[in-house]
């Protein structure tokens, strides 16, 4: 029983949307990321036991232009990953740069997309391996009154640089949120969602996550089209 408290990581994770209107049609939308608090186990093979690290993760920045549409979602655009981690454990030590791009349908009850980024490193500390790896986050969400929402937003991951046996992340899950506002700019969503990996690496490969949501929705960063606004 100690050695599977041993191999549970707890994270902080910070993804706020920001969005910015470039014209009366056009939208560029980031959403970065990075595990504000990370504890994370990983296996000391010099000391033979499992050993935790505890720090800030990388940042993720994608940067994804959408054409506004009434329900179909697309978007495309470069990502990046800066090597803000605090040790080995918790980050690649290299700076990578992708592609990313975002694909999905959303009415006023249902909602099913794809928010996909590829990473190649191309800087970055010499004595750690080349990256090259691959996330695929998918939702599917209904939509209830009030502000409630039943659904799951899990993350495939891939990383190729792995054996075959090893690469593939497949998870699936359950969640429910609820959207809240607080006057005319500030809105966020809570939400609980547990995840279950059908496919995992099985070399220490995560078996399950338990995740507690606040996802905050900034305001515009300019109102109004910037460029040949109406």
């Amino acid at each position: 029983m100690e050695y599977r408290t041993q191999r549970v990581e707890q994270t902080i994770e910070a993804e706020p949307l920001l969005p910015l209107q470039l014209t009366d049609w056009l939208w560029l939308m980031t959403k970065p990321k990075i595990n504000l608090l990370d504890s994370k186990p990983f296996n000391n093979s010099a000391e033979m036991e499992i050993d935790r690290s505890i720090g800030v993760g990388d940042l993720q920045i994608p940067v994804v232009l959408v054409p506004s549409a009434e329900h179909l979602i697309f978007g495309t655009g470069p990502t990046f990953v800066l090597p803000t981690a605090t040790s080995d454990q918790l980050g690649d030590g290299k700076w990578e740069v992708g592609p990313a791009a975002a694909v999905g349908y959303r009415s006023a009850r249902f909602l099913a997309a794809v928010f996909a980024q590829q990473w190649w490193s191309f800087a970055g500390s010499v004595f750690r391996d080349d990256v090259s790896k691959f996330n695929a986050q998918y939702f599917l969400t209904y939509f209830l009154p009030e502000g409630w929402s039943v659904g799951m937003s899990p993350t495939i991951m891939v990383n190729w640089k792995d054996a075959k046996s090893q690469q593939l992340t497949l998870p699936v899950g359950l969640g429910v949120g609820k959207v809240l506002k607080f006057g005319e700019s500030i809105t966020f969503k809570l939400g609980v969602e547990f995840d279950y990996m059908v496919i995992r690496p099985n070399n220490f490969g995560q078996r399950m996550s338990l995740q507690f949501k606040l996802t905050p929705v900034l305001p515009e960063l300019h109102r109004g089209p910037i460029f040949g606004g109406s």
